[in-house]
């Protein structure tokens, strides 16, 4: 069988951490997928280590559910 892939809203534009991963706990989100502006350099590399947006950073370690960071 093929998988089945269901889009939905809700839409999120400038929102804390905090909303973001609030909402995918009240709309049973599966996956959380970001843009990025890359203002501060998605996929950058500090002391070995990948940065990208205060934002995104946040909600990638905080999140229960994969997170896919687009630009």
């Amino acid at each position: 069988p093929r998988p089945m892939i269901l889009m939905s809203k809700p839409c999120l534009r400038r929102a804390s951490p905090k909303r973001i991963l609030q909402t995918v706990e009240d709309h049973d989100i599966d996956l959380i997928v970001m843009g990025s502006h890359g203002r501060s350099g998605v996929g950058r590399v500090v002391f070995g280590r990948v940065v990208f947006g205060r934002v995104a950073e946040a909600v990638t370690r905080r999140s229960s559910v994969p997170v896919t960071i687009v630009r």
